[in-house]
C-alpha cells in the first residue's frame, strides 16, 4: 500500500512552487514506475520544466521478499548513520517486539538501503530477475578491475540497468538524475562464474548481508562526527 503527502517544491528552473507527491512508504504496485523512471516525476506548470525529486521512503514487496529504505541520493555521504537507523526501523517493525505473525514476514525479507533512483531502481531489477545482489557488486568489481575506459568520477555510479537473455546491462550513471554517461553489456556467465568461484568469497565477506550492500561503502568514508 502507498501513503503520499502532498507537499510544495521549488522548480530547479523557474522557482515556482509546484505541488508534488512526497511518498512514504510504497509498494509493488509502484514497481513499473520506478522501473521506468517516472515515480515523483513532476512538470513545473510554469515553465514547463520537467524535474524529480528524490526518494525518501520505504519500499516492501513480501512476495519478492524485499524491504528497502530508500533515501536521497545526497544522503549517501552519511551511510553509516543512515544504515543504523534503517535497521533500527526494520526491527522495531518486524523484530522481537512485533506480533508473531509481522515477525515471520519480516523473517522472509531482505532488508536494503538504497540512495537515489538508479540504486533503487538496480534493486528492483535484481529481485525481478532472482539474481543475488552481493554477486551483482562483485561483477561489478571485476568490471572495474578489467574493463578500460570506465569513467570513474564523484557522483557517477555503476548500475545494472536491464537483463537481455545471455547478456547484463550495465551502465554508468550520474547518482543525482540518472543521466547514462556509458551503457555496455556483460556476459551473464561472468555473474554466474563469480556464484561459483570460492576465491570471489573472501571478497563477498566485506559486503553485509542487509542493510547498504552495494561497493561504495567500501569506498566512501563514514562521516565523522560534527
Amino acid at each position: 500500500m502507498s501513503l503520499s503527502d502532498a507537499q510544495d517544491c521549488p522548480c530547479p528552473a523557474c522557482g515556482a512552487s509546484v505541488p508534488v507527491a512526497y511518498y512514504a512508504s510504497l509498494g509493488p504496485e509502484a514497481q513499473e514506475e520506478i522501473l521506468i523512471d517516472r515515480l515523483q516525476c513532476t512538470t513545473c506548470p510554469d515553465c514547463g520544466q520537467d524535474f524529480r525529486t528524490e526518494p525518501a521512503f520505504t519500499y516492501l514487496d513480501p512476495e519478492a521478499g524485499l524491504w528497502i529504505a530508500a533515501r536521497p541520493a545526497e544522503a549517501l555521504a552519511d551511510w553509516q548513520q543512515e544504515e543504523a537507523g534503517a535497521l533500527a526501523a526494520f526491527e522495531e517493525i518486524y523484530g522481537a517486539g512485533a506480533p508473531k505473525d509481522v515477525q515471520e514476514i519480516g523473517a522472509d525479507l531482505a532488508s536494503r538501503l538504497t540512495f537515489g533512483w538508479p540504486a533503487l531502481r538496480e534493486k528492483l531489477m535484481i529481485a525481478e530477475h532472482s539474481l543475488s545482489d552481493v554477486a551483482i557488486e562483485l561483477t561489478k568489481l571485476a568490471i572495474l578491475r578489467n574493463r578500460p575506459g570506465n569513467p570513474i568520477a564523484e557522483g557517477v555510479e555503476l548500475r545494472l540497468l536491464d537483463v537481455r537473455g545471455p547478456n547484463l546491462e550495465f551502465g554508468w550513471l550520474t547518482r543525482r538524475g540518472g543521466k547514462q554517461l556509458d551503457v555496455f553489456e556483460a556476459q551473464r556467465r561472468l555473474y554466474e562464474s563469480i556464484l561459483k568461484d570460492p576465491a570471489w568469497q573472501e571478497a563477498a565477506t566485506r559486503l553485509p548481508e542487509r542493510g547498504l550492500v552495494d561497493l561504495q561503502r567500501l569506498f566512501i568514508a563514514p562521516a565523522g562526527p560534527t
